[in-house]
């Protein structure tokens, strides 16, 4: 027994022998001295009792209990046999074993936080030693505490016992950020927050969602650093560590796996015996007896399709096994394969002193989790780099590597395609519009939109003049209120939707457009981080002129970092071309022969650089490549800002039906061209307003609507009046 052991044990002896002689006192009997002694006696035996003999993972299935508050599907006694895959992480957490942190760099929904909340309750209950939990920020503490850590605390019985409620009127109960038992409690403190993460020693630390601190917190460094630091005068302390994964060089849960011994959990094939880890490759779809398409994952031995209906079975089955990459020859990492006789001894691998446990779980192997979803997904993903990054990180539990370079412009120059210009191709359903802003000249482009992920530039130009003058302004709002391009079939559409870039001579810009429902005022400074939105909320501020309040406007900002990586996706699909059979990928940009190689160059004119910070963490950032114009970079990322904001890449099939049919276009008609967007296609012309209910009006676009739909529903050769 050591002695911070004992010190907790005297603590609680203490609290309940001060428990026992108030009780005492309100006896009737309370001269009889057998009474108090006897009470004293039961207290001190029940203090200096030992702790029981447990593991963190025997204690959850002993004791644990799920709230129905806390919003999982299992309410009620915790059972081991729907996640096996956390009983040894918890296990690695037990003061027996010699291991110092344990590191899971799993996928959402794979019970990774549930593995940090019974060890907290471990902790409470048998340990009785002094813990820090942290999170992101004070917002994300409120509802882990709300959601986690109390339902658990009220739903387990032995631990409301040993933890003090929140209602104590000592001022020494617990509170929502700490949890008040024996031996020191537990703090949940924000990874933000310098003075919370120096200001105690702890025994035992759990950090929640990782990936998501900042770089540093308080100028001292990283975050994790810190709360670890707090634990060197514990001789047996132990921290853990769960997050999902982020961008590849800077995510801190993929950089501490890295430096762990990098364990994977290989199954057993339910045909050949052989063990093997699960891996996307070999997952696809297959067809049953029935001729209905199923989800299966191909065993890398035997070749036999394995189907979900054999999932649960491997994994109960499944074993550890650490896979680090070893230095020294002798000491090789384990094969794809292993046979079941050798799998023990690989799980036994000499770990070369590492002292910390890393374990990487992806979303195949959760039983709450079906191979169909996961096929699915990854379909709807492709082509969509927004998409199959979150796929990449909250499925695969990998980091998404943001770092790919730009196309070639020479070579994106030579592919241009050959479909007319200044038309809206088929399979494009609405447009938009947008303008760099220069010292002496309004560049601008506007892109067609369709499903599939599909963009196509169709015109593009310059107005020149000083932009500090109100001539080219005149001229560059008229035409934003009066262009129009024509459909294949012959209608004539309006732009739908026209942004204008205000960070550069912004009064005169806000100036120009108010008033204007069809032009936004677009932000492209300072929304280069990975989590922002393609466009933000409207944001109304001051509108001055010459420092003088003229009233307010609004304005957007911009997300350019995750639309600067979509764009780039989307050139190197188009730079690939069609498959075998004619067939796009999804999610292309389409241009025709008006984008020349300067076009191209300006297009390209900016690349993702890594920094290095403190900790050897990389972020990347993006950086305009020198003596190299960027203006149509800037007007494609606006053009895809403002798609994003008509909901293009969220639209689903009924609703691009219902485009389709309030564009004025037969809808069955049109869907039958989809499957070949470069067909030609004859389709009826029918009648109707083209006017997009996207789209409000403003007083000189309501008289060209007015005008397009006369000449909408004049007859054409071939036409019955």
């Amino acid at each position: 027994m050591t002695r911070a052991d004992l010190t907790a044990y005297l603590a609680q002896g203490r609290a309940v022998l001060k428990v026992g002689f108030k009780d005492w006192a309100k006896r009737p009997s309370f001269t009889a001295v057998a009474v108090p002694a006897t009470i004293a006696l039961a207290s001190l035996a029940t203090a200096l009792e030992p702790p029981e003999n447990i593991d963190p993972a025997d204690w959850t299935q002993k004791y644990r209990y799920v709230s129905a508050d806390s919003g999982s599907p299992y309410p009620g006694k915790w059972d081991h046999i729907r996640s096996p895959q956390v009983i040894e992480p918890l296990r690695s957490l037990s003061a027996d074993d010699p291991c110092m942190g344990v590191v899971l760099k799993w996928s959402a929904q794979t019970s990774k936080s549930e593995v940090g909340v019974n060890w907290f309750g471990y902790v409470g209950h048998i340990e009785k030693l002094p813990m820090m939990i942290t999170q992101s920020g004070i917002v994300e503490l409120g509802k882990f505490n709300r959601y986690k850590i109390q339902p658990t605390i009220d739903s387990t019985p032995v631990l409301k016992k040993c933890i003090e409620g929140e209602s104590d009127k000592s001022g020494k109960g617990s509170t929502t950020f700490i949890k008040a038992y024996p031996g020191g409690g537990c703090i949940l403190a924000s990874a933000g927050s310098s003075s919370a993460l120096q200001g105690v020693t702890r025994a035992r630390y759990w950090g929640d969602e990782v990936s998501e601190y900042p770089a540093e917190t308080g100028h001292r460094g990283d975050p994790v650093q810190q709360a670890i630091k707090r634990m060197e005068v514990y001789r047996n302390s132990k921290y853990l560590l769960t997050s999902t994964c982020q961008i590849k060089n800077s995510c801190r849960i993929s950089l501490a796996f890295d430096q762990s011994d990098q364990r994977k959990w290989y199954v057993p094939c339910p045909h050949c015996g052989d063990f093997h880890t699960l891996e996307l490759d070999n997952l696809h779809w297959s067809t049953n007896h029935n001729e209905m398409r199923v989800p299966v994952f191909s065993c890398p031995s035997c070749g036999t399709d394995i189907a979900e209906r054999e999932k649960d079975a491997m994994v109960d089955a499944a074993i550890w096994v650490p896979c680090f990459k070893s230095k020294n020859a002798t000491n090789p990492q384990p094969p794809e394969v292993i046979s079941p006789e050798n799998i023990e001894t690989w799980a036994a691998r000499d770990c070369e002193g590492i002292r910390t446990k890393g374990y990487h779980l992806w979303k195949a192997y959760a039983k709450t989790s079906d191979w169909d979803g996961i096929l699915l997904e990854y379909e709807e993903a492709e082509g969509d780099s927004e998409a199959m990054k979150v796929f990449w990180q909250q499925v695969l539990a990998e980091p998404w590597d943001d770092s790919g370079e730009a196309p070639d412009h020479v070579d994106l120059a030579k592919r241009t395609e050959s479909y007319p210009d200044c038309e809206i191709p088929l399979g494009a359903y609405f447009t938009t519009g947008a303008a760099d802003v220069q010292k002496d000249r309004i560049e601008w482009g506007v892109y067609a939109w369709g499903p599939n992920l599909h963009g196509w530039l169709i015109d593009k130009g310059i107005f020149k003049g000083a932009t500090d003058q109100p001539e080219v302004w005149r001229e560059f709002i008229e035409f934003t209120q009066t262009a129009a391009y024509p459909y294949q079939n012959g209608l004539t559409f309006p732009v739908d939707l026209w942004g204008v870039d205000s960070g550069y001579r912004s009064p005169i810009v806000y100036q120009a457009t108010r008033g204007l429902a069809n032009v936004y005022n677009l932000d492209g400074r300072g929304r280069d981080k990975p989590s922002a939105p393609p466009l933000s909320s409207p944001k109304s501020i001051q509108h001055k002129i010459g420092g003088t309040v003229v009233g307010r406007t609004t304005k957007y900002d911009v997300g350019t970092y995750g639309l600067k990586t979509r764009m780039y996706g989307m050139l190197r699909q188009w730079q690939d071309g069609p498959n075998d059979e004619g067939e796009w990928p999804k999610g292309v940009v389409h241009f025709p022969k008006i984008a020349d190689e300067e076009f191209f160059e300006q297009v390209t004119a900016e690349v993702l650089v890594p920094h290095a910070r403190r900790g050897g963490r990389i972020d990347y950032y993006w950086q305009k490549i020198k003596n190299r114009p960027n203006e149509h970079h800037d007007i494609l990322i606006y053009n895809l800002a403002l798609a994003c904001h008509l909901r293009w890449d969220t639209k689903k099939p009924e609703q691009w039906h219902d485009l389709i049919e309030e564009r004025g276009v037969n809808p069955e008609a049109e869907q039958a061209t989809l499957e070949d967007l470069w067909g030609p296609t004859k389709i009826a012309t029918p009648k109707g307003v083209t006017e997009s209910e996207v789209m409000p009006r403003s007083s000189p676009r309501a008289k060209l609507l007015a005008q397009l739909a006369a000449l909408n529903n004049s007859p054409i050769d071939g036409d019955d009046a």
